[in-house]
This record gives C-alpha cells, sequence and structure tokens, in this order.
C-alpha cells in the first residue's frame, strides 16, 4: 500500500495528545499519579493509535503531516490535555452545610461568644504513603483558616483558634477532625490515604481525571 508511511503517522497522531499530556505532567516540578492501571492505559492508547490510522487510511492521505494531524483530529484528545487539579482545600469545613433562614429571628439574645483561642499547638501528621498532601485548619464557624502541604510525616503548627483540620490529595478531601483546646497540646495523626479504583482505559481516553482517594486521619 502506497501510503503505509502516512498510516503510520496517522497513528502517531492517535496517541500524540496522551503522549504530551503524560510527558508534561511528569517532567513538572509537581507531577499527578495519573496511571493507575497501566494495562488499561496502553489499551486505550492502542485504540487511538489505530483510530488515527483508520482514519487516515479512509481518507487515502500520502502526505506525512496531513496523515498526522488527522490522527490527532480524528480523536477529540485536546481536552484531555488539562491542567494539573487545583489543590486549593475547600473554603467550608468539609462535612458541613450552610443552612439558610427563611424567617428572621426577632427573639433578643446575648452577643456570641468570642472564639476559643489555644496558642502553641502541634499536630504531628504520620503518612502511611509516601504521597504529598496538605492539611488546612478551620474556625469554629467552619471557614477556612490556612492550609499547609506535608509529604508523608511532619510537623505543624496549629493556628491558635482553629478547632478543626482537614487532609487533602489531589481533589479528594477528607472529613474534619475536631482538634483539642488546650494551649501547648501537642496532637498525633495516622493518615491513610487509598486510591480508589480507576477505569485505565478511561484514563487513556483522557475522560478521567486524577486518580481520587479515601482519606482518614486517627487522632490522638
Amino acid at each position: 500500500m502506497s501510503n503505509k508511511a502516512a498510516i503510520f503517522a496517522g497513528g502517531l497522531g492517535g496517541v500524540a495528545p496522551n503522549l504530551v499530556r503524560l510527558i508534561v505532567n511528569y517532567s513538572s516540578p509537581s507531577p499527578q499519579h495519573i496511571i493507575s492501571q497501566p494495562v488499561s492505559y496502553f489499551l486505550a492508547m492502542v485504540g487511538f493509535a489505530v483510530l488515527g490510522a483508520l482514519v487516515v487510511w479512509v481518507f487515502q492521505e500520502t502526505n506525512l503531516k496531513q496523515a498526522l494531524f488527522l490522527g490527532i483530529a480524528s480523536l477529540f484528545q485536546i481536552g484531555s490535555l488539562q491542567s494539573a487539579p487545583s489543590l486549593t482545600p475547600p473554603t467550608m469545613a468539609p462535612g458541613t452545610q450552610a443552612s439558610i433562614s427563611l424567617v428572621s429571628s426577632a427573639y433578643a439574645q446575648p452577643p456570641p461568644n468570642p472564639p476559643a483561642s489555644a496558642a502553641d499547638r502541634t499536630l504531628n501528621l504520620t503518612a502511611d504513603k509516601n504521597i504529598p498532601y496538605t492539611v488546612a485548619f478551620y474556625r469554629s464557624n467552619n471557614s477556612l483558616i490556612s492550609s499547609l502541604p506535608v509529604t508523608n510525616s511532619g510537623s505543624v503548627a496549629v493556628p491558635p483558634d482553629a478547632v478543626k483540620f482537614a487532609l487533602q490529595v489531589g481533589e479528594s478531601t477528607s472529613d474534619s477532625y475536631e482538634l483539642p483546646k488546650t494551649s501547648g497540646a501537642v496532637i498525633k495523626a495516622d493518615v491513610k490515604i487509598n486510591e480508589k479504583p480507576t477505569s485505565g482505559f478511561l484514563q487513556g481516553l483522557g475522560l478521567a481525571r486524577a486518580p481520587q482517594y479515601d482519606i482518614t486521619a486517627r487522632v490522638q
């Protein structure tokens, strides 16, 4: 067949967007773990290559450059070149819900007590996996105070007005955990991070985003 080289170029174009996505991700300063099932991911890549080659064969394209572009265009994968997920913690503490009152209260109420403050507390975190994560601290009204990155294990100073904390890996966030209100307290938290099953085939298609995690902490 006269356009064998073009067919090969179409197959290469079929996998090119995914290859670029992998190269960009794993060459970045903070790469994301995006392949949880390599075999299924590989099968999806093979499917893309076959589809790109098939399109070139159907159109009987012989120009290598045009064949490469046909392979890329046939997959509609441009949307899969997505940026890394945001690592910004939620502004409200996980597990809380904002309530809306439809009837205003006319009762006289005493002014609310000032938020509790406990200084010089330390949170010692130990994770069971070497996966970077973020710890976020929240006030008594569930609003975010601050967040800090942690790699596996580390000690973090607790803000004086923090009453709870939560953990985040990628786009996954744990429940919130109460903090003791004793000044000078040293809190220990054993963190467990388990990746949820994800289809490697969908990852190859660019339809599955970054892996999702179950995150729990045992606070002592």
